[in-house]
């Protein structure tokens, strides 16, 4: 079936396919209404439709889209009546409607999965703050606050300095990460300092795992090894720095959390030793800030990362529904050719199927945990997922008010 050709309608049916096609496109725009009214004029008037066993003359509009010729071909084979089953639709795509299925529901999974730990960790950040315990300073060392989250802001000590004696480095810092371009034979690694504090207080293991902000650097001395060369910020493990050769290495450093820096902490006080605060839902606070920094703003940037961190998951799932409406298109839009204010929505407004259902979708589901904890933000993100089918609603049902305005005249 082409563009600008004639589909021959005739047999069974036939009126009820008319019926079908006229209720989809008179409504499309002026262009498109003008052609239904050419095309079924009685249709304009008193619906003195052809009887079923008649012959009317079907013509594509040049310029329709590919959703919309392929409803029309679903709608004009006359193999099976207009108002055929599902199963028929089936026959030929079973399997990408299954797969599209599993892809649908995977993706929705994974949004609310998501969105549950987002709620849950926004919550727990909540209720952190309101039991939290400023320490005046690094040296307030009380035992009444063994086993509660506690603040403290001071100047980060570290024992032995970090060292790479091949390469002349010396680091007194909590972390010294060497990279390597190449990872044969010399395999990249980092080092972590045994003795970090902050004033009185000794930083746990699970604490110094927390510095990651890496700063780049040379040591103060050229190695010893003729065989390893510096160049620009790079150790070269090679003959001539000028005509590399294959199997030269080079080798980058940096560190994280210098000795001298100041630095503040949310954690747990056991003793004289900072910790990862537990729940007891079994979440853990462990916030590590470079700077002096309040309770309120070190809690407010743990929100904001807890959002950000959540959006790779986000768009995965959306990536999901996406594809798994894009498998499952022939039964979407068989459901759609069926129901006139559907197919409005799904296929006329948006152009496309997949993303009118998967953006809308993906952001009905998001919102849903947001509600019963944040209502203001839920109620806006639902507001923006229905808001679309809201709108064709309006803008369907004016067009119906005017098509019965037409006909009466």
């Amino acid at each position: 079936m082409d563009q600008g050709k004639d589909v021959f309608l005739t047999g069974k049916h036939t009126k009820n396919v008319a019926q079908l096609l006229f209720n989809s496109w008179a409504t499309v725009s002026e262009t498109r209404a003008t052609f239904w009214q050419t095309m079924f004029p009685s249709a304009y008037k008193a619906l003195d439709w052809p009887a079923d066993d008649g012959e009317i003359i079907v013509r594509i509009p040049v310029g329709s889209s590919e959703s919309e010729l392929k409803i029309v071909r679903q709608m004009t084979d006359l193999n099976h009546p207009p108002h055929g089953s599902y199963l028929y639709c089936l026959k030929d795509a079973w399997l990408a409607t299954f797969t599209g299925c599993i892809m649908f529901s995977s993706g929705m999974w994974i949004l609310l999965w998501n969105e549950g730990q987002a709620v849950q960790r926004a919550r727990l950040l909540d209720e952190a703050i309101e039991s939290v315990v400023v320490l005046p300073s690094s040296s307030s060392l009380d035992k009444q606050n063994d086993g509660r989250l506690v603040h403290v802001s001071g100047i980060l000590q570290v024992g032995e300095p970090l060292t790479e004696m091949e390469y002349g480095i010396a680091m007194s810092a909590i972390k010294l990460k060497r990279r390597v371009q190449i990872e044969f034979p010399l395999m990249s690694t980092v080092y972590i300092s045994e003795d970090a504090s902050v004033g009185r207080f000794s930083l746990s293991q699970a604490l110094k795992n927390k510095f990651n902000d890496f700063t780049l650097f040379t040591g103060d001395e050229r190695p010893e090894r003729r065989d390893i060369k510096l160049h620009s910020g790079l150790y070269y493990h090679c003959q001539d720095v000028w005509n590399p050769e294959v199997g030269d290495i080079r080798v980058q450093f940096s560190y994280a959390g210098k000795t001298g820096e100041m630095v503040s902490l949310l954690a747990q006080q056991t003793g004289s030793v900072l910790q990862p605060y537990l729940t007891p839902t079994g979440m853990s606070v462990a916030v590590v800030h470079q700077g002096t920094h309040t309770v309120q703003q070190m809690f407010q940037e743990e929100h904001t990362r807890n959002w950000l961190s959540g959006w790779p998951l986000r768009g995965a799932g959306w990536i999901l529904i996406f594809i798994g409406g894009k498998c499952a298109t022939t039964i979407i839009n068989h459901f759609g050719s069926r129901h006139s204010f559907l197919y409005n929505i799904l296929i006329l407004h948006f152009g496309s199927t997949n993303f009118a259902v998967s953006l809308s979708m993906s952001i009905l589901v998001i919102a849903f945990p947001w509600v019963w904890y944040r209502p203001y933000l839920g109620f806006c993100l639902l507001a923006v997922a229905i808001l679309p089918f809201f709108y064709t609603s309006i803008t369907f049902r004016h067009k119906k008010v005017q098509e019965n305005m037409y006909h009466r005249m």
